[in-house]
């Protein structure tokens, strides 16, 4: 046990000033590791006192307030969508394909924000998961931070008008027309008998694209990240966002973005909880007075979210 104390020691502050992780990340990377040591009778390593004090020094250190990530606003996500690919970088946009690796991502964005979408959600999509109608295009959300019991809930991205510039919906089919070649599901598709399930013949709606071109591979958490931070650092350097917005920007900021975006422009709690799937924080908000079971979604209010939000993204060019 003494070695394994010095290992985590030494691991814990290898990451702290390496690997630059938060003072949460730490703490849950400890606890697991102490519970699979205890799960294998090999004692608590939770009681050492040198390493009780590495941890309790990283976080007077490192402080522990929450900062959350800064929101992606429509004319950035609007910027994002009329900027061309960039050259290849080696890192972020490689090989021949980094036209292609843009596209990706630029769609990504678009349908993270427009969906209010989660890391995770995004990454889980696959064909199968959207179904297109002639103006608009469900997005079946699958086994996600609320729906745990793997349920489902979907969310309705609708068209802009036929004569607004940038429009999410047709944006999003083109991206799926150039990259995957069709928007229809492939034979033998099991979506309609086990929609919470992964479809075992379905591609990812967002695959890896690596110098070697379309891989079979969902697209890599990791890779989504570097790629997004690589995006908002081209919006720095046209002045679109501020200086250092991209060391504040993560995948979440798709989703509190368009939240903010839509709150800003008045619409309703309970519009944004239905668009954006809000399980566990609509029901304690819910639970705290009467008056939230009395407010319902109008059937004309349905549309209002995709309205501002295309509002927001076409105002740069009225």
């Amino acid at each position: 046990m003494e070695g394994l104390r010095a290992v985590l020691q030494r691991a814990l502050t290898l990451m702290w000033f390496g690997g630059g992780y938060s003072v949460g990340t730490l703490e849950m990377f400890t606890t697991a590791m102490a519970s699979r040591l205890r799960d294998e009778g090999r004692g608590e390593i939770k009681d050492d006192v040198s390493l009780l004090r590495l941890l309790e020094g990283i976080r007077r250190k490192l402080g522990c307030a929450i900062r959350k990530k800064m929101p992606l606003e429509g004319k950035q996500v609007a910027a994002l969508m009329g900027l061309g690919a960039p050259a290849t970088d080696g890192q972020s946009w490689t090989g021949e394909w980094a036209a292609f690796q843009w596209m990706e991502l630029v769609a990504v964005a678009v349908l993270g924000w427009a969906a209010f979408l989660r890391c995770c959600e995004i990454r889980n999509l696959q064909l199968c998961d959207l179904t297109w109608l002639e103006s608009c295009v469900t997005v079946l959300v699958r086994k996600t931070k609320a729906d745990q019991r793997g349920y489902t809930t979907s969310t309705r991205v609708d068209a802009a008008c036929v004569d607004s510039p940038r429009c999410v919906y047709r944006f999003i089919k083109g991206y799926v027309l150039t990259v995957l070649g069709s928007c229809s599901r492939c034979d033998g598709c099991t979506k309609h008998r086990l929609p919470g399930e992964e479809c075992p013949v379905c591609p990812w709606l967002f695959p890896t694209i690596s110098c070697r071109g379309v891989q079979k591979e969902q697209l890599a958490e990791r890779t989504l990240r570097g790629r997004l931070k690589a995006a908002v650092r081209r919006l720095e350097e046209s002045g679109v966002a501020t200086p250092g917005q991209a060391t504040q920007t993560s995948v979440s900021s798709l989703r509190r973005g368009s939240d903010t975006e839509a709150a800003a422009r008045g619409c309703r709690a309970e519009l944004r909880e239905a668009h954006g799937r809000w399980g566990a924080v609509a029901a304690t908000r819910r639970s705290a007075t009467a008056e939230p079971h009395y407010s319902a979604v109008k059937a004309g209010e349905k549309g209002a979210i995709m309205t501002v939000l295309h509002e927001a993204l076409n105002e740069s060019t009225q």
